[in-house]
């Protein structure tokens, strides 16, 4: 058996345990949150969606997708986020990729998900507020 001779011998282990605990809390309860507000939901479901839509596409074509729980998701996350910036927010927000193939939509401050599609055509998206409450998002198979 060790001698316990110094006195971080019986502080340390509680410590590093506490801060352990901590930490998974926190993340813990982060996760909770987000799931809590549906940005989750709503960022894997669009994110196939729109994949799902780009795959079946041909040039030329185009689509209007409806995204106004998008929105109020959008808004419930971020507090700071003024109604009139909410179309520059969703059009930087919701991304396509077409080098690289990937959709990526971000409801909150942070994180988001992402989304391969196969299909090499050159996409343009853009955000319409139509009226008071409706929103669509528009790409354009060119």
């Amino acid at each position: 058996m060790r001698k316990i001779n110094k006195r971080g011998d019986l502080i340390l282990p509680p410590v590093i345990f506490i801060v352990l605990n901590l930490m998974i809390f926190s993340i813990l309860m982060l996760f909770v949150y987000k799931a809590s507000t549906g940005a989750i939901l709503y960022e894997e479901a669009y994110a196939k969606r729109i994949g799902l839509l780009l795959d079946s596409a041909e040039s030329g074509m185009q689509f209007s997708l409806d995204i106004t729980p998008l929105t109020e998701v959008t808004l419930k996350n971020n507090k700071n986020l003024k109604k009139e910036n909410l179309i520059e927010h969703l059009e930087k927000n919701i991304q396509i990729d077409d080098e690289s193939g990937e959709i990526l939509i971000r409801l909150g401050t942070s994180g988001g998900f992402i989304y391969p599609f196969f299909s090499k055509l050159e996409t343009e998206t853009k955000v319409i507020g139509e009226e008071e409450n409706k929103y669509l998002l528009n790409i354009k198979i060119k």
